[in-house]
């Protein structure tokens, strides 16, 4: 297995004008909830995050989790409705792109190829609108963090917080742990948490008991990593 995704990425990484076919199976892994597989490019450097995630992309993700129950509901509860916006191509863009790298002419071992066709065996593209978008994703975290900003743009934070709004905790605490500011975003993560945990109904008791479980956890983390920074500056 190892080797077999060793093969790929040297194949990936030395062939030209394959950062479009990169970028599709990141996406692909990302939807697929393939958080070791991500790791993998991102480690990599397969993928480079800073021009990996534009808005377009963002928006796709957001548009083609495959259940996106828990951020409809909380959509709901805040009261937060669609926001007009112009629709986006990158969708389809990604689906033909993805369908090419299945096509490339590559030896690898018979597990990585395993692998990647997990990925790619998505089933057919939803032929429907958006049912979000970003203005309407940023409304709901007004609503539920309030006003908040950051000097510079960095998009892991904008990933991890797809990963916790779609109820990812793996893919989240890979993004958290990637991050520069760790902390706040910690907090930020928390704070998600257990908003979104209000948001279920009282009879999802399994759902809130999860998102209290994913917010402890996160919580615990990050008081660790800030005793850790305390300790170290002592």
């Amino acid at each position: 297995m190892r080797w077999g995704v060793q093969v790929v990425g040297q194949h990936l990484s030395a062939s030209c004008s394959l950062e479009g076919r990169l970028k599709a199976i990141m996406s692909t892994a990302l939807l697929e909830d393939r958080t070791e597989f991500v790791q993998f490019l991102i480690d990599l450097e397969l993928v480079k995050m800073q021009t990996y995630l534009d808005m377009h992309t963002l928006n796709w993700l957001y548009n083609n989790v495959e259940d996106a129950s828990i951020l409809k509901t909380t959509l709901n509860y805040y009261g937060v409705i669609m926001k007009k916006g112009s629709p986006s191509l990158i969708g389809t863009a990604l689906v033909a792109t993805t369908a090419n790298v299945l096509s490339m002419d590559t030896e690898t071992a018979g597990e990585a190829n395993r692998v990647l066709e997990m990925l790619f065996q998505r089933g057919p593209e939803r032929d429907k609108g958006d049912w979000t978008n970003l203005p309407t994703i940023s409304e709901l975290l007004l609503k539920m963090l309030g006003s908040f900003s950051s000097p510079y743009y960095e998009d892991i934070m904008e990933l991890f917080i797809w990963a916790v709004l779609n109820n990812r905790n793996a893919l989240a605490m890979l993004f958290w742990r990637y991050a520069d500011d760790a902390v706040p975003l910690g907090l930020i993560g928390c704070n998600l948490y257990h908003r979104m945990a209000r948001a279920l109904p009282s009879y999802d008791t399994e759902g809130r008991v999860m998102l209290a479980n994913q917010k402890s956890y996160l919580e615990q983390t990050s008081k660790e990593m800030i005793e850790l920074c305390y300790s170290k500056s002592n």
